[in-house]
């Protein structure tokens, strides 16, 4: 029961918009990573193969050998471009400073959605205050209205 000893990734559900929207699907599995099965931790493979595609070098391409219906494809999925870690990572390192400024940018679109309010979990403080406390972190006094709800 180690699930370091597992091959393979099911696919539970596709974000509808997601780059990865019109190449997975609900049940698909995830065989391997850049024409190659997996052949250790499909975790620490998987993170390795998103960090690469992410680069200028490999231009949001991330390739995966896909199951399907009896069948395995290899597939691209087509990733937003973040570049490469800087030797100084996090300091001084333009992609350590993109990813939580797109976080806090796509956190504030979701509470600015009017259906924020009718989630279940809304109602939870955690979650709630986790989200509120997140954008305040950024320093961003554009992301201030949001919070006062």
């Amino acid at each position: 029961m180690d699930p370091t000893d597992a091959r393979q990734i099911a696919i539970p559900k596709v974000a509808k918009g997601s780059p990865a929207d019109d190449v997975r699907d609900v049940g698909d599995v995830i065989l391997g990573v850049g024409g190659n099965p997996f052949s250790y931790d499909r975790r620490t493979e998987m993170g390795q193969a998103l960090t690469l595609a992410k680069t200028d070098a490999a231009q949001g391409q991330l390739s995966l050998n896909r199951w399907r219906a009896g069948g395995s494809a290899d597939v691209v999925v087509t990733l937003p471009v973040l570049g490469t870690y800087s030797a100084t990572a996090p300091c001084d390192c333009p992609k350590s400073k993109r990813i939580p400024e797109q976080g806090w940018k796509a956190l504030a679109k979701r509470m600015g959605d009017p259906s924020y309010f009718n989630q279940p979990w809304y109602f939870h403080p955690i979650p709630r205050s986790h989200n509120a406390l997140a954008l305040r972190a950024s320093g961003d006094p554009a992301y201030l209205p949001t919070l006062l709800f």
